[in-house]
């Protein structure tokens, strides 16, 4: 902790040194357990340059467009998985609706966008891979809004990895990377009012909640809001400590 804070303490010197409608909205994954809860947020703390690309368990790295393994995670992730469609989306739960494709369009030129990654297994051999579990972006509000500070959220999980952490590890780390790196004051995001365990999971991070969107999704035939919340720099910093 001692070296993570010279890191943050550092950062925020420097720093002071120194549209259109979507129709697509990133939200959360659908899962809240997280078994190392505030320990792992004091470990996350602790950014050096060597390990900024890392989180208790996790790696992360750039999404390659053009990558045929990197197309496959998103397309299997969302597209073909009916409730990362129905958390993430506001086109119609259907297989193969582009959804992995509107995605990606979206969040480039993002402030962040990576692959969440398991550590490749060594054992297996020198050309081991890491393994793509989720996707992470934060993204502008605007094109030409960068002064503001202000970022949108957004995290995808593949659904063999959710219910085991990895979605407040993710969250956690974004944050870090936010507000110690990319000179972020705010960080904000939506989440269908469905979807109860990201929900949760926001909430429980010390996320507020800033306003709805009121009936403003179609649900298995009922209106659902949208749930906005965000979180200011001051409200991390006291979070790190």
């Amino acid at each position: 902790m001692v070296e993570g804070k010279k890191a943050y303490k550092s950062a925020r010197q420097s720093r002071r040194g120194g549209s259109g409608s979507l129709t697509f909205r990133l939200s959360s994954p659908p899962e809240c357990s997280d078994p190392s809860s505030t320990d792992q947020t004091n470990k996350m703390s602790s950014h050096t340059l060597a390990n900024t690309f890392r989180s208790s368990r996790l790696i992360y790295r750039a999404v390659d467009d053009a990558s045929p393994v990197d197309q496959g995670f998103l397309f299997s992730a969302i597209d073909n998985d009916p409730t990362g469609v129905g958390n993430l989306s506001f086109c119609p739960v259907a297989p193969g609706n582009h959804a992995a494709m509107i995605l990606i369009a979206m969040t480039k030129g993002s402030l962040l966008r990576v692959l969440a990654c398991l550590p490749p297994d060594e054992s297996t051999g020198p050309e081991a891979q890491p393994t793509p579990i989720g996707f992470a972006a934060l993204m502008p509000r605007a094109p030409d809004a960068a002064h503001h500070r202000h970022a949108l959220l957004g995290v995808v999980l593949a659904a063999p990895f959710r219910g085991q952490g990895y979605g407040k590890e993710i969250v956690n780390w974004v944050l870090d990377w936010g507000f110690i790196r990319g000179g972020l004051h705010r960080i904000g995001l939506g989440v269908f009012g469905y979807n109860e365990r990201a929900l949760k999971m926001y909430r429980s991070l010390r996320f507020t909640e800033e306003g709805r969107d009121r009936e403003a999704v179609m649900f298995e035939r009922q209106w659902w809001d949208v749930v906005n919340f965000g979180m200011l720099e001051s409200e991390w910093e006291k979070l790190r400590g």
